[in-house]
């Protein structure tokens, strides 16, 4: 049933990863190069929950965001609440963080998937010559 479940999570995964929304360089790691030596001996469930977790903060990012765009469009209908811009502008480079953010949390969603995929196809590919 484990097995299942990481399966499901990886096809859900793959699917998500050729979206436009989650569309990355293969060749981008989003980690330096200590953190992946830490990583080395992480097996298939730690990059799951990785990817997971890391999708819910892509999840909370998207609200944020939704949530400053509102904002921003409520002070752009109402000029008479922000004279000068300034608030407008501060929103616009908050939400400018914000998408950068979602950008890094969506290669690594990518990648734990991708490295989780690779994992179990290894695996698969071993259980075979044997």
């Amino acid at each position: 049933m484990k097995t299942t479940m990481i399966s499901f999570i990886l096809v859900m995964g793959f699917a998500m990863s050729h979206s436009v929304a989650w569309a990355t360089n293969d060749n981008t790691v989003p980690y330096n190069d200590e953190k992946l030596q830490s990583m080395q001996a992480w097996s298939v469930e730690n990059h799951v929950e990785k990817a997971m977790a890391a999708k819910e903060k892509f999840e909370n990012l998207e609200a944020q965001i939704d949530e400053v765009q509102t904002r921003i469009d409520k002070l752009t209908q109402k000029p008479y609440l922000d004279t000068k811009g300034f608030k407008r502008q501060g929103l616009r480079l908050w939400k400018g963080k914000l998408i950068n953010e979602l950008r890094d949390v969506a290669d690594k969603v990518v990648w734990h998937e991708n490295q989780a995929q690779d994992m179990l196809a290894s695996q698969d590919d071993h259980q075979q010559d044997s």
